[in-house]
């Protein structure tokens, strides 16, 4: 069983960092690691053994990740934290270390804009993308709004697929994630709330179109595993030869072949046409008989709002 944080625990460091007050990592034996948390980040206080933690003797550390080799945990911690930050402590075999509750732990719980810190580091991995520590799927869920700054551009979005070390967003047209190299990702959090401050109300959304010439507005709103997808193409064309029209979702919806009806005008009447969730488009057929669009058909329009579990 995981230990997301614990009490009352405080073990010996077996193992001292290489360098005493810059070494990025330390070690426990695996019987004492047992009495820490195993879900990263948390915060650590390193003192020497049996002593009153004081600023002149102790240093808060943050602890990003751990692994076991041969009956010793290896930690990564990052030095210096704390508000004001601690001075580097000479770490030795035999200090004491310790969860803890932090400033900066409380300043984050006391927030009210509904933003979670992750006390993680974000990377770009693609434009839709973010690669994150191992572990994702105990703190993010498919849905969850996320906020982070690059070069001075505060960007959102909304998760679309957890895997253990990625994120994969949803793909809008109002942000992207650009590659770290250039614009390091900052100041980023996530949300288990539908509407944390400042998450965009829609965003838009570029699909690609079959045998429609074009549409007029396409956005989506993301809440929990739901989405919202509004579509509107006004006054247009269908291109030669005999079909249906398709459109690339947001995101396909959790039951295959799901049938929906649509708001239309064929050209020359106002109609409702039949619709159906491929496994990769929504397919529209002219009418609810399914007929085929003909070809050349003009003054088209086509308009929905959906909402269904993805």
């Amino acid at each position: 069983m995981s230990n997301i944080h614990t009490d009352l625990s405080t073990v010996q460091v077996s193992v001292a960092p290489n360098t005493a007050t810059a070494g990025t990592s330390l070690g426990v034996t695996d019987a004492q690691a047992a009495l820490l948390p195993d879900i990263y980040p948390w915060w650590g206080l390193v003192r020497p053994v049996n002593s009153k933690p004081t600023r002149a003797n102790s240093e808060i550390v943050k602890v990003t990740g751990g692994s076991s080799t041969g009956g010793t945990t290896t930690y990564t911690i990052v030095r210096t934290q704390g508000i004001p930050v601690t001075t580097a402590r000479s770490i030795i075999v035999g200090d004491d270390i310790s969860e803890v509750h932090t400033a900066q732990k409380q300043i984050d719980t006391e927030k009210k804009d509904g933003w979670e810190n992750p006390y993680q580091s974000w990377t770009y991995n693609a434009a839709d993308k973010i690669t994150v520590p191992s572990g994702a799927a105990s703190i993010y869920k498919k849905g969850d709004p996320i906020k982070f700054t690059q070069h001075g551009v505060v960007k959102y979005g909304n998760i679309k697929v957890v895997a253990d070390t990625l994120l994969t967003i949803f793909v809008n047209t109002d942000f992207v994630v650009e590659d770290t190299a250039t614009y390091p990702i900052t100041l980023n959090y996530y949300s288990h709330q539908a509407n944390p401050v400042g998450i965009l109300e829609y965003f838009g959304y570029t699909p690609t179109l079959g045998k429609l010439s074009g549409y007029t507005s396409c956005v989506y709103n993301v809440c929990g595993n739901k989405i919202t997808w509004e579509f509107k193409a006004a006054i247009k064309t269908i291109s030669a030869g005999a079909g249906q029209v398709t459109i690339t979702p947001p995101v396909m919806p959790s039951i295959s072949g799901l049938a929906v009806g649509i708001s239309a005008y064929n050209g020359s009447a106002y109609t409702i046409c039949y619709s159906e969730f491929g496994s990769t488009t929504l397919t529209i057929w002219k009418d609810v008989a399914a007929s085929n669009w003909a070809g050349g058909e003009s003054s088209v329009t086509l308009a929905f709002s959906f909402t269904y579990i993805f």
